[in-house]
């Protein structure tokens, strides 16, 4: 998933720059920030970006409970709106998945926002 969450920073970076907040993977039992901003950084202890994974993982192991609920196709990506950053949470399967947080105000085309950081996931199964 290092390789998926890579594509998504890149994306990210190219659309928000200094808004871009925090990217991160996790892929198994495995889990890593490979973004993350110093003033995001410095909130954070190791314990909570853990529990920030962990309720990702959580959230891909529902994915096919939610499939099941909406006659919308496949879940592709799940976002929690606060007041000072969006969460993407892009579901790769059950396992695996990228999380990435962007400054509130800052995304102005949310579906092509999603659209590109989906096909940066995607384009490993080509």
């Amino acid at each position: 998933m290092q390789i998926e969450a890579d594509r998504v920073c890149e994306q990210l970076e190219y659309r928000f720059g200094d808004d871009l907040r925090s990217v991160g993977y996790y892929d198994n039992g495995d889990s890593e920030h490979i973004y993350i901003r110093d003033d995001v950084k410095k909130k954070y202890d190791t314990s909570d970006v853990e529990k920030v994974f962990r309720d990702a993982r959580l959230e891909a192991i529902d994915r096919e409970h939610q499939e099941s609920l909406y006659i919308h196709g496949d879940l592709q990506c799940t976002l929690r709106c606060f007041k000072k950053a969006i969460e993407l949470h892009l579901i790769k399967d059950q396992r695996k998945g990228v999380i990435a947080a962007i400054e509130t105000g800052a995304i102005d085309d949310l579906q092509g926002t999603i659209e590109s950081a989906v096909v940066a996931i995607e384009e490993s199964d080509s």
